[in-house]
């Protein structure tokens, strides 16, 4: 059998080799060599085929696994079997594997080869070296292919191409799988076929050169590009791009988003069109040009160049270049940082229902049109801005400059903050809830119709106009402010010329607040209800037609007028010359004015009340309060309805009610001095009073009180009578209603001009007595008063009449005063003599000092002396003799009469047949009195029968009709109340008294003195005092107290063993169903009861 041949070895010149299914091994070495496998049906695997140096043709047919080796040269080498091994040594190399499976390693060295790889699955390394290479990869994908320097042209399936930095490189790559991309320096050419529509996980990196990437639709890519122009775009969804240095154009369409794009600082072009976003983009300090596509959720970051940025939605942040533009969509939250350049910013204008833009610029003059997106949020820095917003619940803050803000139909709740420029802002078509911040420039603020809002401005001018909300300005020169007609509001502004004004439309309005810390300020309060106004220092003027208004104006020449309010207005100025007029109004209204020369127009209403200073005030109110102070002269004048009450100072007044109030009530006039003149109309049932001056009062209604002060008065009353007129000290004439009033008088030279049979007199002050009466020329009497000679008080037509004093109607005599029915007489203090009662029943001389005698008759006459040295005479009948003062004598007292003595009794004596009765103001003498009962009543108005039998003996009984408690004159030794049967009260004095309890729980009292008590029936309670007293018990459940060593208890009925209570301290005496109880006994330890002593010691009480 022959032997089989496995290798084939050539030779150094050209040779034919080719091998059969027992070779193996083919090594052509050098020369041009052609090494050849044929292709077969069968498979075969493992061929090794060494060419050598020399231009070599090696096709190895489709053996795989394969291992192929040539030399230096330019070589021609194919295979189809996969798994191939293929080193091509340098030249320019020609490589082919057609129809393999893959898993080739092809290696060509520095020359310029082609490798193409056809019909196989991939996965192939192909390593090429550094000259201008071409690659055909095929369709498969993980395949690797590697280069050189040189400009290569690599078309693979998918994997691995990493080539050097040649002038230019050219990389294709397919649909499928995964690739890797990474190139030089050059001006390569990367693409990736279009319709790898589900094709993930690209890989590109290029170092440099003016580069043109396509990567097709490939997602989740990376593409890096180094310093150059490159032009970059991809259509798959969150590719990561980061283009260097250069001006780069980036482009990605119809991509899903989620892609991440970073540009150096070249100036670069950026494009996403068809996201639906999510991209991050980040461009360098160059112009750039950002188009992000309508998707939302994007991120633009760039440089300090002049950036133009278009999204859909997202994040903008750009650096401090000239000017960047930025344009955002109708959709999605979006935030816009920018830095100090003249920017321009703009939103989509149908973005009617988009939320949360943030923009934030640092400076520059900046265009910022938020579109309609709502709940933003804009800042700008310093530069004058121009910033407009269609969105609710926007939130701008824009610093220093001179910015222009516009909100257009937003449904309001935005807030607006502005710096220290000349700032417009307007908000208008909004529902409100705005709060604007505007700063210390000269500002513009146009808030719309919309309520609730809030402007807070600076130090400058401002012009706000607002529908209705807070606005809180600064002190300029000058700040105007309009609001609407719906909402309250609230106006705080300084030290300025203001001017404020509300919409007259206002039917309807609450609750408005103006505060004004100074300045001339007009205020027109519209017709809002309820409001609050407040100024300070200045000549301000206001104005307001809603009721319920409470203004504050200070201190200035002020002007306030309300017209046509319902009324309940409260208004208050300063103390400078103020004009105040509420017309229209149903009154109600508080007008309180200062110290200046004021004028007050209340209009017709009732209930107000105007409250005035110092100043001269000129008042006129339909009713109400009005309260001045003291100015030279104030004017009040009144309407005719409703009740007024008018307090003024120490000026010449004038007072004067509307004549024509016929039904008019309860006026009250006080004014505290001055010379008035007081016309009170037709009111009635008023009081006025007047202080110290000459005053002139006038009223026409009845039911008045007149109280006129000390000046020289003239009160004039025409109406229907029922008055009270009351004057001073002065020198007053009265003229009477002709009905019946009363007359007060106090004092002076007073003359009532027609005093009728129905007025009365009463007298006050220091009037207090009659001391003459004598009749004028013209038969009118003028009666004089004690006290001072001066005081007389003239009756004009009262000569015949009946005087009413106090409340009593007397008939005038010379010197005396005698009632209308002549029953009753009083003597005037001029009364000299003896006065014979004759038909009088009743006569009082209290007021008489000097000598005077009174003789009674027959009747059953009341005596009351006088003060001097008075004898009395009762006459028959029961008569009682009243002690006043000085020696009186009652000369026939008699059984029946009764005596009052109007001073405490303090001794008692007998002179002959009379007794005498020592008193502090004199002596009361009863001729005859001497051991006679007599009917006493005692200063202290308590009646009893005393008997006088010695001197210093006075006894005294007490019945029933003695009213309790019982304190004894000092002359009083002796009391007698066994008679009567309801308890009473009885204290003594300083003597020895005897004191004897009735039938009743009595209280006896001894005082000083070695006292002797009884208590009779009942249950008495009984009090020593100071000396050695007697206590006697006979019946009923006594009770002593203060029971003393020196006392003595005599029990008159039998009695058993007392005991002592050491809790309660006290002794017990059983006496039959009675007792007697000793208590509050103090330190005594030792007790004489009868004839018997009782001893305390510890504890225990022993009979000694």
């Amino acid at each position: 059998m022959a032997k089989k041949i496995t290798k084939l070895l050539g030779t150094d010149g050209p040779d034919l080799l080719v091998g059969n299914s027992d070779i193996t091994l083919i090594a052509g070495y050098g020369g041009n060599d052609t090494l050849q496998f044929p292709t077969t049906g069968s498979a075969r695997y493992y061929n090794y085929l060494d060419g050598g140096d020399g231009d070599n043709l090696i096709d190895n047919g489709n053996v795989m696994l394969s291992t192929i080796v040539a030399g230096a040269g330019n070589d021609t080498i194919s295979s189809g079997g996969h798994g191939t091994q293929i080193d091509a040594g340098a030249g320019n190399n020609r490589i082919t594997i057609v129809d393999s499976n893959g898993g080739n390693s092809i290696v060509a060295g520095g020359g310029n080869d082609y490798v193409s790889v056809t019909g196989s699955s991939g996965s192939n390394l192909i390593n090429v070296g550094a000259g201008n290479n071409t690659v055909i990869g095929g369709l498969g994908t993980g395949n690797s292919v590697i280069g050189g320097k040189g400009d290569s042209r690599v078309s693979i399936g998918g994997g691995l191409v990493s080539l050097g930095s040649g002038k230019g490189n050219s990389v294709s790559l397919g649909a499928h799988g995964s690739s890797s991309v990474i190139s030089g320096t050059g001006n390569d050419t990367i693409q990736v076929a279009t319709d790898n529509a589900a094709q993930y996980y690209s890989v590109i990196s290029v170092s440099g050169g003016n580069n043109l990437i396509d990567n097709g639709k490939v997602m989740l890519s990376t593409i890096t590009s180094g310093k150059g122009n490159d032009t970059i775009s991809t259509g798959g969804h969150n590719t990561r791009i980061n283009a260097g240095a250069g001006n780069n154009r980036i482009t990605i369409v119809d991509a899903d988003g989620g892609n991440s794009i970073v540009a150096g600082g070249g100036n670069d072009y950026v494009s996403v069109t068809g996201s639906s976003g999510g991209n991050l983009i980040k461009v360098g300090a160059g112009n750039n040009t950002v188009i992000g596509g309508l998707g939302t959720g994007n991120s633009v970051i760039g440089g300090n160049g002049n950036s133009r940025v278009s999204i859909g939605g997202g994040l903008v942040s750009l650096g401090s270049g000239k000017g960047n533009s930025v344009s955002l969509g109708a959709h999605g939250s979006s935030s816009v940082i920018s830095g100090t350049g003249n920017d321009t910013i703009k939103f989509a204008t149908d973005n009617t229902a988009q939320y949360y833009s943030v923009i934030k610029i640092s400076g520059g003059n900046n265009l910022i049109d938020n579109g309609k997106v709502m709940l933003s949020t804009i800042t700008s820095g310093k530069g004058n801005d121009t910033i407009s917003s269609g969105g609710h619940n926007t939130r701008i803050n824009a610093s220093a400059g001179n910015n222009r803000i516009t909100i257009v139909d937003s449904n309001g709740g935005n807030s607006i903050t502005t710096g220290g420029g000349n700032d417009y802002v307007s908000v208008t078509g909004s529902s409100g809830g705005n709060l604007i911040k505007v700063g210390a420039g000269n500002n513009t603020v146009i808030g719309g119709l919309g309520t609730g809002n809030s402007v807070i401005g600076g130090n400058g001018n401002s012009r706000v106009s607002i529908g209705g909300g807070l606005v809180s300005l600064g002190s300029g020169k000058g700040n105007s402010v309009s609001l609407g007609a719906h909402g309250s509001s609230s106006v705080i502004s300084g030290t300025g010329n203001d001017t404020i004004k509300f919409a007259t439309d206002n039917t309807a309005q609450y609750y408005s607040v103006i505060k004004i810390s100074g300045g001339n300020n007009l205020i027109d309060n519209g017709k809002v209800m309820l409001s609050t106004i407040t100024s300070g220092k200045g000549n301000d003027t206001i104005s307001s037609g809603g009721h319920n208004t409470r203004i504050n104006a200070g201190a200035g020449n002020n002007r306030i007028t309300i017209v046509d309010a319902d009324g309940g207005n409260s208004i208050t100025t300063g103390g400078g010359n103020d004009y105040v007029s509420v017309k229209g109004s149903s009154g109600g209204n508080l007008i309180k004015v200062g110290a200046g020369n004021n004028t007050v127009i209340g209009g017709l209403g009732t209930g107000n009340s105007v409250i005035g200073g110092n100043g001269n005030s000129r008042v006129s109110i339909g009713g109400g309060l009005v309260s001045l102070g003291s100015g030279k002269g104030n004017s009040v004048s009144l309407g005719a309805h409703g009740s007024s009450s008018v307090i003024s100072g120490t000026g010449n007044d004038t007072i004067k009610f509307a004549t024509d109030n016929t039904a008019q009530y309860y006026s009250v006039i006080s004014v505290s001095g001055g010379n008035n003149l007081i016309d009170n109309g037709k009111v009635m049932l008023s009081t006025i009073t007047s202080g110290a001056g000459n005053d002139t009062i006038k009223t026409a209604g009845h039911g008045s009180r007149i109280d006129a002060g000390d000046g020289n008065n003239r009160i004039t009353i025409s109406g229907d009578g029922g008055n009270t007129l009351i004057a001073g000290a002065g020198n007053d004439t009265y003229t009477g209603s002709g009905g019946d009033d009363l007359f007060v008088y106090k004092g002076g030279k007073d003359i009532i001009t027609n005093y009728t049979s129905g007025d009365k007199i009463s007298l006050a002050g220091s009037v207090a007595d009659i001391t003459a009466v004598t009749f004028n020329k013209k038969g009118n009497p003028v009666i004089k008063f004690s006290g001072d000679s001066a005081t007389t008080l003239t009756l004009n037509g009262a000569a015949k009449l009946n005087i009413n004093f106090n409340g009593t109607a007397y008939m005038l005599g010379k010197n005396l005063i005698r009632s209308s029915d002549g029953k009753n007489s009083t003597l005037t203090a001029a009364f000299k003599g003896t006065f014979n009662m004759s038909t009088v029943n009743n006569v009082d001389a209290s007021a008489v000092s000097g000598a005077l005698k009174i003789k009674g008759n027959a009747s059953a006459n009341s005596i009351v002396g006088g003060t001097g040295s008075d004898t009395l005479y009762g006459g028959d009948g029961n008569d009682t003799f009243v002690y006043t003062a000085g020696k009186t004598v009652i000369a026939d007292y008699a059984a029946g009469d009764k005596i009052s003595v109007g001073a405490s009794i303090d001794k008692a004596t007998v002179s002959g047949k009379n007794v005498i009765f020592t008193t502090a103001t004199g002596t009361l003498k009863i001729n005859g009195g001497k051991s006679k009962t007599l009917d006493i009543t005692d200063s202290k108005g308590k009646s009893y029968t005393a008997v006088v039998g010695k001197s210093d003996a006075m006894k005294i009984t007490l019945t029933d009709s003695t009213a309790s408690p019982v304190t004894l004159d000092a002359a009083v030794k002796t009391v007698d109340a066994s008679s009567r049967t309801t308890a009473v009260k009885i204290v003594g004095n300083g003597l020895n008294n005897s004191i004897v309890g009735g039938n009743g729980a009595d209280k006896l009292y001894g005082g000083g003195g070695n006292d002797t008590l009884a208590g009779g029936a009942g249950n008495d309670s009984l009090w020593g005092g100071a000396g050695s007293d007697t206590f006697i018990h006979s019946s009923g459940k006594d009770v002593i107290s203060g029971f003393g060593s020196d006392d003595l208890l005599k029990i008159t009925d039998a009695f058993s063993a007392p005991t002592y209570n050491a809790s309660k301290k006290s002794i017990a005496f059983k006496v039959g169903t009675g007792s007697v109880t000793l208590r509050d006994f103090g330190t005594t330890t030792t007790f004489h009861v009868n004839d018997s002593t009782y001893q305390l010691s510890g504890g225990k009480l022993v009979k000694s």
